[in-house]
């Protein structure tokens, strides 16, 4: 979307984009679940244009309801400011369990959104003239892993049933309050009420995108692929990058350059990313130089630790362009001109089971069409001698872990999001000592076959 497109083409990468971060949302779900129940789970209130989220939602179901010839519309009442501060990301995973039920329960009628507000008040309303849910099921609606019984809504149990029990659990945290009512036969209307914290307007989304930077930053990463990517996404922008793969070597280029900020690793074999930043501070050429943590996901007490230490933020991986300029931006100067764009690819049909096609055309765009099949190479290198690595009969937990923590962070990057969950979980019970020996040959196949998918798609994409 950095390059002139007509109105059809915008509207194919437009749906594609949203359904692929819609796809991401649902495989969270369970981790999701797993956060709230241990109380690790951080909200990132932020300025969201609600008219915007409609537009998106309204956008990743016209497929859906066209197919099933029903009505979808929205309104907002002329009472909603058009900013508000909320985490919208989790504001659009509720909405988007909500109206996903709502359709998938309605073969004739409409769905319908409604948003309100008073002084102190945001509601929405989600109603639909689908089959109704029962009496006899309505006590269970937002248990965990509850589906409401098939023969009476007349469709096939699909999902884990933790959808409305993570969507009321997250109102809840965000302050408000969730209920509904359901006539079998009639339909359903599921209301929520969230707090009304109105935020200051926001710049337009692709001029921070296309945001142009000047400055020198520092990427500390053991991954290729990671530094890469980022030092690619920053180049875009302007900005000036030097990039080292270990502690040892941050400490080397840091005393011979001047730098303007520190994009910092945190899981790195060796000295840590914590540790590089505390031999730093400690050093006499240290000259208090701004640190992001760079880590593929962290807890809220991790994000704590970080912000003691001294850091000043954290980023987290799978790297998003817009993200990343926004969180370095005040740190570097502005440039007067937007940085260039060179993306100018064919639209790619193809779209495999191990491989999410989105994510690898959203790094196209963030970085270049030019430049992906080098992204790609770096990686599957780095990624195939990880997997050597754990197929070695004598490796530790330890070093099993962390190359699991960077199969997963990059995995995502290139859209290998079913390699990427699984290493991802496999990691964290390297974190709770439990053995994994047995999963990690299916785990190297399972990888294998991802990588082997890419391949062939960047075959097929430069023909």
């Amino acid at each position: 979307r950095e390059t002139p497109l007509n109105d059809e083409q915008l509207e194919y990468i437009s749906h594609a984009l949203n359904a692929g971060g819609g796809l991401l949302t649902i495989i969270s779900d369970i981790l999701d679940f797993s956060k709230i129940e241990a109380d690790k789970l951080e909200l990132i209130p932020q300025p969201c244009q609600i008219a915007a989220l409609l537009s998106e939602l309204t956008q990743l179901f016209k497929l859906r309801v066209e197919e099933k010839s029903i009505q979808f519309d929205s309104h907002i009442d002329s009472s909603v400011p058009e900013w508000i501060q909320l985490d919208g990301q989790r504001l659009r995973q509720v909405l988007l369990n909500l109206i996903g039920n709502a359709v998938k329960f309605t073969d004739y009628g409409r769905v319908s959104v409604l948003v309100t507000s008073t002084d102190q008040t945001l509601s929405f309303e989600v109603k639909d003239t689908g089959s109704g849910i029962p009496q006899s099921e309505q006590a269970k609606v937002f248990s965990e892993f509850a589906t409401i019984d098939s023969q009476a809504r007349l469709h096939p149990q699909e999902g884990t049933g933790l959808g409305l029990a993570i969507s009321r659990k997250l109102i809840t945290l965000m302050g408000g309050e969730i209920g509904f009512t359901s006539e079998e036969g009639v339909g359903t209307s599921f209301r929520f009420t969230l707090p009304l914290e109105i935020a200051e307007a926001q710049p337009p989304a692709d001029t921070q995108h296309n945001l142009s930077l000047k400055g020198t930053v520092l990427v500390v990463d053991d991954s290729a692929t990671n530094r890469l990517v980022a030092k690619t996404m920053l180049d875009n922008a302007g900005v000036d990058v030097i990039c080292a793969c270990s502690g040892e070597e941050a400490i080397d280029l840091y005393a011979g350059n001047k730098v303007d900020l520190i994009l910092m690793d945190i899981s790195m074999p060796g000295m840590s990313g914590v540790e590089t930043f505390q031999y730093l501070k400690s050093s006499t050429g240290w000259r208090e130089t701004p640190v992001i943590a760079f880590t593929a996901y962290a807890q809220l007490e991790d994000k704590q630790r970080f912000s003691r230490e001294g850091m000043q933020g954290h980023l987290e991986k799978p790297l998003d362009k817009t993200v990343l300029l926004q969180t370095v931006s005040p740190y570097l100067m502005p440039s007067s001109e937007l940085a260039p764009v060179s993306y100018d690819a064919e639209p790619v049909e193809e779209q495999v089971d191990l491989l999410n096609v989105d994510k690898l055309d959203q790094l196209a765009r963030d970085t270049s069409e030019d430049v992906l099949p080098e992204l790609v190479a770096v990686f599957q290198t780095d990624a195939r001698t990880r997997l050597e690595a754990l197929e070695a009969t004598d490796i530790d937990m330890d070093e099993t872990r962390r190359h699991l923590h960077t199969l997963g962070s990059s995995g995502a990057l290139y859209g290998l999001s079913v390699l990427s969950e699984r290493a991802r979980f496999l990691e964290r019970c390297c974190l709770d000592n439990k053995d994994v020996s047995e999963e990690l040959a299916d785990f190297v196949e399972l990888a294998a076959a991802s990588l082997d998918n890419l391949s062939n798609h960047m075959i097929d994409r430069a023909g």
